[in-house]
């Protein structure tokens, strides 16, 4: 990682804490920047996929090959995966996965997810996947917002009321990178034959995952994702969330986490789950007894089996409505912008 070479060494420091090692017998620069190394690998390794890991049927539906290509969307590079006609915007998805990776991290973390999944294979209609790619923050590391790696461990250190004071806050860039996502999802959807935001499920890995949940709850009113993942998060503006949620009341989510977690504790995932479930949103949650990583394999089925769930959960509104209200236009569709509904989103019901 070129970039721990133009960090300073309290930063170095921060960030190797970050990933849940120890810095007391680094004496030189050079020790500090080894270690920094060691954290990078734990913070990427952790949500590594390999091919070996999917739980996909190999029976499938659809077979065409998965491709990947980079594409802009609002602020942020994006790779693409999925079936060509899907990725060149020709063929509506049933689905649209949008997935961010976490902190000190890039987009090739989840680029094995799909082939992994083979969502498409169980699946009617075809799958897209979008990987942002976060920008460079201040600690020269990838970052979707700044988080003060220093004032977090001295939170932890204190204990959990300074933790709780800590999530109320508003992190610096927040705002900015919420109007960023928003618009992503609004142009990832048009991209996608006019999709429905009802046909996006957004999540992410640890400080992608708080990211996530913060995108999906500012969505506009009649705009609401077809699900969060959570894996490896906690909770941030948690005021600002419980707020939000009023509007997007059984929103489904899925969260992860592992008890051995020593960068997010397992007690934040806690309230996260509490906050959720309190505020009107369906939550499930996979426990697992790894630390700050995606977890085993059963893990990764239950990603499966929720986004499977929430693609068909999809389909079924369409058809319901299509046939007790307004043959030809989907209850998905009812409360996007009128012009869309007439055209390019009504596609989706066919």
């Amino acid at each position: 990682n070129g970039n721990i070479a133009s960090m300073s060494v309290k930063e170095l420091r921060a960030y190797i804490t970050s990933a849940g090692l120890k810095h007391d017998d680094c004496f030189e620069v050079s020790d500090l920047r080894a270690r920094a190394e060691e954290a990078h690998a734990r913070h990427t390794d952790g949500v590594k996929i390999t091919q070996g890991q999917g739980s996909g049927s190999s029976a499938g539906k659809a077979s065409a090959e998965l491709r990947t290509e980079r594409r802009k969307f609002s602020a942020y590079d994006c790779a693409l995966v999925g079936q060509p006609d899907v990725l060149s915007g020709q063929t509506a998805p049933g689905l649209i996965v949008i997935l961010l990776h976490g902190l000190g991290s890039n987009s090739d973390d989840f680029v094995a997810l799909p082939e992994a999944l083979r969502l498409h294979e169980s699946m009617d209609k075809p799958v897209l996947w979008v990987l942002p790619q976060a920008p460079l923050g201040k600690m020269a590391t990838t970052a979707w917002w700044t988080i003060d790696i220093m004032q977090w461990i001295g939170a932890f250190q204190q204990g959990q009321n300074a933790i709780a004071r800590l999530i109320r806050d508003v992190p610096p860039g927040l705002p900015e990178c919420r109007a960023a996502m928003v618009a992503l999802v609004d142009e990832v959807c048009k991209h996608a034959s006019g999709a429905p935001h009802a046909r996006v499920v957004i999540g992410g890995f640890s400080q992608g995952a708080m990211t996530a949940i913060d995108t999906a709850l500012s969505m506009p009113a009649g705009g609401r994702v077809a699900g969060i993942l959570s894996l490896s998060g906690a909770p941030i503006v948690v005021e600002e969330w419980a707020a939000k949620l009023a509007t997007h009341k059984g929103i489904h989510v899925l969260m992860t986490h592992g008890t051995a977690d020593s960068t997010l504790p397992f007690f934040v995932s806690e309230w996260l789950e509490q906050m959720l479930s309190h505020n009107g949103a369906i939550v499930r949650k996979e426990v697992h007894s790894d630390g700050h990583t995606l977890g085993p394999a059963r893990v990764l089925q239950a990603v499966r089996d929720f986004l499977v769930e929430r693609a068909l959960a999809a389909d079924e509104a369409c058809k319901v409505w299509r046939t007790q209200w307004a043959p030809g236009t989907c209850a998905l569709h009812a409360t996007e912008h009128a012009e869309r509904v007439r055209s390019a989103d009504d596609r989706q019901c066919k």
